[in-house]
C-alpha cells in the first residue's frame, strides 16, 4: 500500500506542525459505560487523542467499535442508558464535561456542530429549510429575519446549492442534496471543529466523492477542523491528515493517514486495509472468463428490450410518464453473475422488481430458460417461476423480524415450499442451511434472534433463508452496501462459493464499480433507465470507454492519490452534467462525442471489441 505522492520528511514535518499548535480539542481518558437491566457494558475505554485548527482527524473502525459514543460524548449528547464515567474533554482548554446549559449553548452549533449519520432523517420533514437553517441562526444570533435569511442563502451557495429553493422541504432533494443542507447547518454558527459521523454511508459512490470533495474545499477556505467518522479506512487515506483506528472501545493506534495505511503498527489496521477492494485487486483475476459456449446456450433468464414507465400525477385531473426504463436487454447465465452498476436512480432495482415479476414491463420481454413470461399463466408456473427467482435485500437490519427466532426464518420457507417426513427432518436441514451459510455453532445460531447478530451475520441469514427455496437465480440488491468494509468480502467470498458450487445465476445490483469487479463475469452500466455501457467486468475497469463509466470508476476512493491532488487536477467535468431530456441522448450535454443527432434520437449500439459494446454515436 505505497503512497508515491507523500514522503517521510513531508510526514513527519507536518506531525511536527501539528504538535506544535494549540489543540482546538483534546479528549483525556475518556470512558463511556452503557447500563441495561442486566449488566453494564464499556463501550469507550481510555481514548485519548487531539484534534488542531484545520485539521482533518478520521476515527475509523469497525460498527460498534465506539466511534459514534465518542462524537455523541464531545457534542455533549450523550444520554441514558450511556454514562460517562472518566476522562476530559477539553474545548480550548476548558472542561466541557463541566459546561452548564448556557454554556453549552454557546458551544454546541456555535465552537462544535455535528453532522448526522442520515441527512434524510436528521432534517424535519414539515419544515421547510428556510425555517431550518434561519431558525438555528436566529436562535443563537442576536440578528434580524433578513440577515439570517442572506445568511442562509450564503450557506446554499456554499454547498452548490441553488438558494432558491430555501422554501422547499426535505423530501424535495435528493440524498446528497439534503446531506449538503446539513453541512449547512453545521456551518451556520462558524464552527471551529465540525464532527462528521459517517456522512457518506447512505450515499452512492458518485454523490459520496462530492460530499467529500466539498467538505475538504470548505476547510480549506474556512479553516475548521474536522472530526470524520467512518468504517471505510480507504476513504479516509485520501482525506484525512491523520486516523485513529478503534476496536471494542479501544483507540490501538493514531498517526499521519499514509502511514496508517502503508505502514500500520496494528495486525487490525492492516485488516481493515486488505479488505478494501481495489479495482486492480488480484483477487478479481480469480473470475474464469465465460466461454462462446456459453453465451451462445439459452440463458436461464433474459430481458429482452424491456421498458418500464410510471404515471406520475401533476396536478389533480393530470398525469405525467416517467421512463424509468428503456430498451434493457440483458442474461443471467447459470453459475454467473451479471452485475447492474449505477447511481441512486438509475433504475436498478426496477430491473430487479421486474424480473422477480413484482412490476410487469411496459414493453419488451422477460424470458425464463427461453420461455416467454407472457406464456406463465397458470398458478403452478407463477409459482414455480416466484421459487426459481429469489431476492436478496439491500438491509439485513429490516429484512428479518426481530421478534423471531433465526431457526423460524429459515423454517418457514421450508414448509411453505418443500415436503418432510418429519420434524427431524425440517431441523436437519435448518442446520444444513446455516453450516452452508458459515453460522456456526448451528444449534446456538438457530436459537438466537436477529438482534443478537452483526450486520454480516444478519445477511448471511437472509442468504440461508433464499438458499431453503433452491433457486435458480438469485437478485442481490446492494447486499453488502449496509455493511462495514471488513464484512463485505466475506458475504462477497460466499455468494461466490454458491455461485461456483451450487450453479445460481445472479444478478449483483450495486453502485461501486470495485466489488462488480471482483464478483460478477458481467456487468452492464445502467443511467437513467439507459444502460450505456456493457461487457466482461474486467475489461470495463481497465478500458472503460463511455464517460459515465469513466465517471463511476473516477469516484472510487484511492488511497494512492489524495483528495488535495484530485482537486488540483480540477473538478471531474463529467460530474453534474447529467440532466434528463425529454428526447434524445440523456448524457448528451457535456459529451465529446456529441453529435446534431444526440437532441432528438438515441444513441445507437456500438461494439468496441470482443463482448464489449457502449450506446453512443461515436466510439470515444
Amino acid at each position: 500500500m505505497n503512497n508515491p505522492l507523500i514522503n517521510a520528511d513531508e510526514m513527519q514535518q507536518s506531525a511536527k506542525e501539528h504538535l506544535q499548535q494549540q489543540a482546538i480539542l483534546e479528549v483525556k481518558n475518556l470512558s463511556i459505560h452503557y447500563i441495561g437491566s442486566n449488566e453494564i457494558s464499556q463501550a469507550v475505554k481510555k481514548v485519548s487523542f487531539a484534534i488542531h485548527p484545520g485539521e482533518v482527524l478520521g476515527l475509523a473502525g469497525e460498527s460498534g467499535c465506539g466511534k459514534s459514543t465518542i462524537a455523541f460524548a464531545i457534542a455533549r449528547l450523550t444520554s441514558l442508558p450511556g454514562l460517562i464515567t472518566d476522562g476530559e474533554i477539553l474545548f480550548k482548554g476548558d472542561d466541557v464535561l463541566r459546561y452548564n446549559e448556557n454554556q453549552l449553548r454557546c458551544y454546541r452549533w456555535a465552537c462544535t456542530s455535528l453532522v448526522f449519520q442520515s441527512a434524510m432523517d436528521s432534517l424535519n420533514p414539515v419544515i421547510s429549510i428556510k425555517e431550518q437553517i434561519c431558525d438555528t441562526i436566529l436562535a443563537h444570533k442576536p440578528i434580524s429575519p433578513d440577515d439570517a435569511l442572506i445568511r442562509a442563502r450564503e450557506l446554499m451557495m456554499m454547498v452548490d446549492l441553488d438558494p432558491d429553493r430555501l422554501n422547499e422541504f426535505p423530501h424535495q432533494f435528493s440524498g446528497g442534496m439534503r446531506q449538503r443542507i446539513g453541512i449547512a447547518l453545521a456551518m451556520a454558527l462558524e464552527p471551529e471543529l465540525i464532527i462528521m459521523d459517517e456522512p457518506t454511508t447512505a450515499l452512492d459512490v458518485v454523490v459520496q466523492r462530492d460530499i467529500i470533495e466539498k467538505i475538504f474545499e470548505l476547510k480549506e477556505k474556512l479553516g475548521f477542523a474536522v472530526l470524520f467518522i467512518s468504517h471505510d479506512l480507504s476513504m479516509m487515506a485520501e482525506f484525512a491528515d491523520r486516523i485513529g483506528v478503534m476496536k471494542e472501545g479501544v483507540l490501538l493506534e493514531i498517526a499521519p493517514a499514509a502511514k496508517v495505511w502503508d505502514n500500520p503498527e496494528h495486525a487490525y489496521t492492516k485488516q481493515l486495509g486488505d479488505a478494501f477492494l481495489t479495482l486492480d485487486e488480484a483477487k478479481g483475476e480469480k473470475l474464469t472468463p465465460i466461454s462462446d459456449e456459453e453465451r451462445q446456450a439459452t440463458p436461464l433468464l433474459e430481458l429482452k428490450g424491456v421498458h418500464k414507465a410510471f404515471k406520475t400525477k401533476q396536478g389533480w385531473f393530470s398525469h405525467k410518464k416517467f421512463n424509468a426504463l428503456h430498451d434493457v436487454s440483458f442474461k443471467l447465465r447459470k453459475g454467473r453473475a451479471m452485475a447492474l452498476v449505477g447511481e441512486s436512480g438509475s433504475g436498478k432495482s426496477t430491473c430487479a422488481r421486474i424480473l422477480s415479476r413484482v412490476y410487469p414491463p411496459s414493453a419488451g420481454e422477460l424470458h425464463y430458460k427461453g420461455i416467454c413470461s407472457t406464456e406463465l399463466q397458470s398458478q403452478q408456473s407463477i409459482r414455480d417461476y416466484q421459487k426459481a427467482v429469489q431476492m436478496i435485500f439491500q438491509d439485513p437490519f429490516s429484512s428479518l423480524n426481530p421478534t423471531l427466532t433465526i431457526g423460524y426464518h429459515l423454517r418457514r420457507p421450508l414448509e411453505l415450499h418443500h415436503q418432510f417426513d418429519s420434524e427431524q427432518a425440517i431441523q436437519d436441514e435448518i442446520y444444513r442451511l446455516l453450516a452452508l451459510v458459515e453460522l456456526t455453532p448451528v444449534e446456538e445460531m438457530a436459537a438466537r434472534y436477529p438482534h443478537e447478530l452483526s450486520g454480516g451475520q444478519r445477511q448471511r441469514v437472509a442468504i440461508a433463508r433464499v438458499l431453503a427455496i433452491k433457486p435458480d437465480i438469485i437478485l442481490a440488491d446492494e447486499p453488502t452496501s449496509m455493511l462495514d468494509v471488513s464484512l463485505r468480502t466475506g458475504v462477497l467470498d460466499l455468494l461466490q462459493k454458491l455461485k461456483e458450487e451450487m450453479g445460481i445465476a445472479f444478478l449483483y445490483i450495486t453502485h461501486d464499480m470495485a466489488t462488480a469487479r471482483y464478483f460478477a463475469e458481467e456487468t452492464a452500466v445502467l443511467y437513467r433507465g439507459h444502460i450505456v455501457e456493457w461487457g466482461d467486468s474486467q475489461t470495463l475497469a481497465k478500458n472503460p470507454q463511455h464517460p459515465y463509466t469513466r465517471l463511476l470508476l473516477d469516484s472510487v476512493p484511492d488511497p494512492k492519490r489524495p483528495i488535495a491532488e484530485r482537486i488540483k487536477e480540477g473538478k471531474n467535468p463529467l460530474r453534474d452534467i447529467w440532466d434528463p431530456l425529454g428526447k434524445g441522448c440523456v448524457y448528451s450535454q457535456k459529451c465529446s462525442g456529441k453529435f446534431g443527432e444526440c437532441s432528438h434520437m438515441n444513441a445507437p449500439i456500438v461494439e468496441v471489441g470482443k463482448n464489449h459494446f457502449i450506446r453512443q454515436f461515436e466510439y470515444l
